[in-house]
């Protein structure tokens, strides 16, 4: 048409360019249905979901004693991960767990914590069995939400100014605070955020939590030494009772620890 000369070739153009956008939307809406399509069953088992009610009592939110008594567990009954494994933690106790990858470590935590159920043993919480107390993780991967800094801290529960300062101020946080504010917008997965920021993100949430018990599975292994240490210092110089899990732990922060256990072929070594 354009060569007959029934149409000029700036009509041509926008009509081509007009098409491609219109075109691309309609891609775009369509690829949009799509994921919404996909995603719809998980989105009605999440609605469906009822979560389990656990008793409320002083006994299960503060953690006084955590005693593992022969506890043995084995994701196949006949092969067993860990055997009679016996452990008590006290209130405010400072625990150091190593051993080579693969002997059960995570598998422990996850005990300690009820996630799992031993095979056999029992757990007693405050010399009770059957109780669930509450707990922080910070892990070697930082659980972090494209949301605010306070959302990122608060995780959409309402805290007063004073709790939420006191928090920031005992994870390290306030001169990123003083800098960008609690209204700074957070990238998925801490982005625009170092190591140790993102690590001081879930100290500050143990705080403002009142969370008793920290679990520490590698948190601080992708950290350049020297903010290793800070954060280090920062919960083991905390009241919380700290149990955490690493192979790389210097001289002086090694001597912050109450007890070091090793674990190795399905049995727990007493260090110190």
């Amino acid at each position: 048409m354009v060569i007959k000369g029934m149409l000029t070739l700036a009509s041509f153009v926008a009509v081509q360019y007009s098409s491609t956008w219109i075109i691309n939307s309609f891609y775009s809406i369509n690829s949009c249905r799509n994921q919404m399509s996909s995603a719809k069953p998980m989105i009605d088992k999440l609605n469906s979901f009822k979560p389990e009610k656990f008793n409320t009592d002083v006994s299960n939110s503060n953690l006084d004693t955590l005693i593992l008594n022969n506890i043995s567990f084995g994701y196949k009954a006949e092969e067993l991960v860990l055997d009679k494994v016996n452990l008590e933690i006290k209130k405010g106790d400072k625990l150091l767990l190593t051993g080579k990858s693969g002997q059960g470590k995570s598998t422990l935590l996850n005990l300690l914590t009820g996630r799992l159920k031993p095979t056999n043993g029992n757990i007693l919480i405050n010399g009770l069995s059957n109780k669930s107390f509450t707990f922080s993780e910070v892990q070697q991967t930082s659980q972090i939400f494209n949301d605010t800094l306070l959302f990122n801290l608060t995780l959409g529960k309402k805290f007063s100014d004073s709790k939420i300062a006191e928090a920031i101020k005992k994870a390290g946080l306030l001169p990123y605070v003083k800098r960008y504010g609690l209204n700074a917008i957070i990238e998925e997965n801490g982005k625009n955020l170092s190591g140790g920021e993102k690590k001081r993100i879930e100290l500050a949430r143990a705080f403002l939590y009142e969370r008793d018990f920290l679990i520490v599975d590698e948190g601080t292994a992708s950290l350049d030494p020297t903010t290793a240490n800070q954060i280090h210092e920062m919960f083991l110089n905390s009241p919380l009772t700290v149990v955490e899990i690493d192979h790389h732990i210097p001289p002086k922060i090694m001597e912050m620890f109450n007890h070091h256990y090793a674990l190795h072929d399905k049995q727990l070594e007493r260090i110190f």
